[in-house]
């Protein structure tokens, strides 16, 4: 055997003892952490979800979710550990501010078919904390979170047409306008439902946000699949798509409301605003815009 072949087969060897030892040196690590957030703050690992364990420059980095955290907290604990198991720092959780609450509740309703089951609960929760807010505090949470919350949201009320009826009407509805299809109004994303009774209309209506499909869904994360759909949009359209409508029907009857109010790129609204009814939809749904 050559002296060149002995040094690589006993270079071979010490890298297979280097990666045994790594591994179990990872797996005491994650113990030995557990350990450490229990003496430190009293979590078990059953209430705890790990989101990263690093090991860096002497160091393990780590990530944990507390998985049942309170509302007003983050929820995140984040440090480092050295290699012989002793805690270098250990930060978190951090508390969260009403607006970021107030956003994590609202958005916990969007993009979902129950949403306008959920979006009264969330307005039940946040009107007494809203008006046991100062002035100073309120000015501190985004203003169209605190307008959505103002708005007159309920569940639907007896004499209402069933939700899926009036889904289903308001898809007719947009089938029947001038250049569109029934296969154009399934072409995009319900973003917001909800049963409401806006103050410039006056009685209760299901209010639909549509948008396009974006990289955040499953179906549409890779760029093939958005290229085909993007494509399959500018061949409906004639290339010119609208990147988000809203529609609402009357409650109780199903009839068209008012014009659809549509948003082309470059988008002219924010995407709440269409829900909030600022006076650019109004005027948008009157055809004054």
């Amino acid at each position: 055997m050559t002296v060149r072949l002995k040094g690589i087969l006993t270079m071979s060897l010490i890298l297979i003892f280097l990666f045994i030892p790594s591994m179990l040196a990872e797996e005491e690590a994650m113990n030995r952490l557990y350990d450490i957030i229990q003496e430190q703050r009293g979590y078990t690992r059953e209430q705890l979800s790990v989101n990263q364990m690093e090991y860096s420059d002497g160091r393990w980095g780590f990530s944990l979710t507390i998985i049942d955290h309170p509302e007003d907290e983050d929820g995140l604990l984040v440090g480092q550990m050295d290699t012989a198991g002793r805690l270098l720092m250990l930060e978190g959780p951090q508390k969260i501010s009403w607006d970021r609450q107030l956003e994590n509740d609202l958005k916990a309703c969007f993009n979902r078919d129950d949403g306008y089951l959920l979006l009264p609960k969330v307005r039940e929760k946040w009107l007494p904390i809203l008006d046991a807010l100062s002035p100073e505090q309120l000015s501190r949470i985004f203003e169209r979170y605190v307008a959505v919350v103002r708005l007159e949201i309920s569940l639907p009320d007896p004499e209402a047409m069933p939700y899926t009826d009036a889904y289903e009407k308001a898809l007719s509805h947009l089938a029947d306008l001038p250049g569109w299809s029934g296969e154009q109004a399934r072409m995009f994303r319900l973003a917001i439902c909800a049963y409401y009774a806006p103050k410039d209309i006056g009685y209760p209506v299901y209010f639909f946000y549509f948008e396009q499909h974006s990289y955040m869904e499953d179906a549409y994360a890779s760029d093939r699949a958005m290229g085909r759909y993007q494509e399959k949009l500018k061949r409906a359209f004639d290339g010119d798509a609208p990147r988000r409508f809203s529609i609402m029907i009357n409650a109780v009857d199903g009839s068209l409301v008012e014009l659809p109010v549509f948003d082309y790129v470059p988008i002219k609204y924010h995407y709440l605003d269409f829900f909030i009814r600022t006076p650019e939809i109004i005027q948008a749904a009157k055809g004054m815009t």
